[in-house]
């Protein structure tokens, strides 16, 4: 046995970055499941990543399970408050008829749209 042979390394967390390319991937190969799986432990390992919370949220919503999407859009949006998280935010709380709150978000979008120009 080589000394770099580890029987507990097959049983190791992937990494936050092997998750992430994991996901893209079952994107690409329309795996939404395996795509919602590897973005949420994504995100159970690396908190404070974005994209990777914008990009589960997104995906869940497209399910139509807008209260635990709306949970990962929140945490996107307090980390990276930008036009893609915001607007996210603001179309899956009105489509989970929550109107006054994606009211909110979206005259939000309007003040970041106007930083933009």
């Amino acid at each position: 046995m080589n000394s770099n042979d580890n029987s507990d390394s097959a049983s190791a967390a992937p990494t936050p970055e092997t998750c992430w390319k994991n996901a893209v991937r079952a994107v690409k190969e329309n795996d939404q499941e395996g795509a919602i799986t590897w973005f949420r432990r994504c995100v159970d390992q690396a908190p404070e990543y974005p994209l990777a919370a914008l990009n589960l949220g997104l995906l869940i919503a497209e399910k139509k399970h807008f209260s635990e999407a709306i949970v990962y859009l929140n945490q996107a949006v307090k980390l990276k408050p930008d036009l893609k998280s915001v607007t996210s935010l603001a179309r899956t709380l009105a489509a989970s008829g929550s109107l006054d709150e994606a009211k909110k978000y979206y005259l939000e979008t309007l003040e970041l749209d106007k930083k933009n120009w």
